[in-house]
């Protein structure tokens, strides 16, 4: 709590990283502005309290979820204990939707090496490659929406998660998070409307970054970041 509001008296976000419900619910009660993947409390399932709690207080919720494909491959490798906890994240996600949490998009994007990619052990885990990893910071908001789609998020909630939830989280929403006179115009424009399906999100017709044209043709030919590595 002390960290909390000394967070706060000098303007900050405070932001809290947790993996079980006790850890959970002490960050939501210390009055965090953010969790990082609330819907990750190990084998125990978020407790009604907690939900409430959280639902009432308006905590930024980061959710980390599984499309059913993703969640079904991952439970076919994982052991008892990794079954009940990868279940339990899966319920949590469910149930703060239910609750109406205020929900943050993030995938935790990651560019793995041609060697840690084959490695056998990435291979069975959650952030194994496929087109439905959460991890991939090329690919995995798409997968982000579509997992969320299919647990039941209204169609407006993902567009807030993804937008106007994350600027109110940081304490940015003056300057960011939706269109309004007066906002920093970084617009993302698209062909098809992403509230009728998850989908559309992938149907990116311009860009705006601070109300100029991004012209994606002319961006570099072998990105830094997001290219492939080449093999040891």
């Amino acid at each position: 709590t002390a960290i909390v509001e000394e967070a706060h008296r000098a303007g900050i976000t405070a932001q809290a990283h947790t993996q079980s419900v006790e850890g959970l619910r002490l960050a939501v009660e210390a009055g965090c502005d953010l969790i990082q993947h609330a819907n990750i409390t190990g084998p125990v399932a978020i407790p009604p309290a907690t939900l409430e709690l959280m639902a009432r207080r308006k905590t930024g919720t980061v959710v980390f979820p599984l499309t059913r494909q993703r969640l079904q491959s991952i439970m076919e490798h994982a052991s008892d204990l990794q079954r009940t906890m990868w279940q339990a994240s899966d319920t949590n996600t469910h149930n703060l939707i239910r609750w109406g949490a205020p929900l943050l998009l993030a995938n935790d994007g990651s560019v793995f090496s041609p060697e840690v990619a084959t490695d056998p052990w990435i291979g069975k885990s959650w952030m194994s490659p496929s087109e439905e990893n959460l991890s991939d910071l090329r690919t995995g908001h798409f997968a982000w929406f579509k997992a969320m789609q299919e647990k039941g998020c209204p169609p407006m909630k993902m567009l807030e998660a993804a937008t106007r939830n994350i600027a109110v989280a940081y304490g940015k929403d003056r300057e960011l998070g939706t269109i309004e006179p007066g906002k920093i115009a970084d617009l993302l424009v698209l062909d098809q409307n992403p509230l009728q399906a998850a989908e559309h999100y992938r149907s990116i017709h311009i860009i705006f970054k601070d109300g100029v044209v991004v012209y994606r043709d002319a961006l570099a030919v072998a990105p830094v970041l997001t290219r492939p590595m080449e093999s040891p």
